[in-house]
């Protein structure tokens, strides 16, 4: 670069890098925030947040992140999509919680309360990864049988529907409800 364009140009780079890396920074540390913001229900301060999360980085770049990054967004690629087939299903063909949200909608408002947890879904979506993973050429047997993000998607709502139905069953209910909770809870 210093050859190309000298130090205008050099310069330009250097510094427009670390201005990406300081909006990556900021965009991090918010989302952390939020996060525990979330979790806790008690506010963190940005600023040690910021310097914790760009020590964090900064460590983790020094012992070669980067080398497995692609590792890392092919499991991220096979451990989201079960989330999106286990929603599909529950709002689409069992129609849980239909009328609470078609109620509050009308209104404009989320509803009070929610479900506080549905084992059925932890167990899916654990199941779903590994059927992914298994898939992938990251798997044990390093198999490449289609496409790892689709299977652990298909696998997801196929098994949450054959366990909640399965679950309806066994309580002889139309649909399965898990204890709710209040949102101030």
């Amino acid at each position: 670069m210093m050859t190309l364009t000298g130090l205008v140009g050099a310069s330009i780079v250097i510094f427009s890098t670390i201005k990406m890396n300081d909006i990556n920074l900021y965009s991090s540390s918010l989302g952390f925030s939020t996060l525990l913001n979330a979790i806790f229900n008690k506010r963190f301060d940005r600023r040690y947040l910021t310097w914790v999360i760009g020590i964090f980085g900064t460590i983790a770049s020094m012992l070669g992140i980067l080398d497995n990054f692609i590792g890392f967004l092919i499991y991220l690629g096979i451990a989201i999509p079960p989330v999106a087939g286990i929603m599909v299903i529950d709002y689409y063909l069992l129609k849980r919680d239909r009328k609470e949200l078609e109620t509050t909608r009308a209104k404009g408002e989320l509803p009070l309360t929610c479900e506080a947890f549905n084992p059925i879904t932890l167990i899916v979506w654990i199941i779903a990864v590994i059927v992914g993973w298994l898939s992938s050429e990251l798997g044990p047997f390093n198999a490449d049988f289609g496409v790892p993000a689709l299977n652990s998607l298909l696998a997801s709502a196929l098994l949450y529907w054959i366990g909640m139905r399965w679950q309806a069953r066994i309580r002889g209910v139309d649909t399965v409800q898990f204890r709710k909770v209040s949102h101030s809870d």
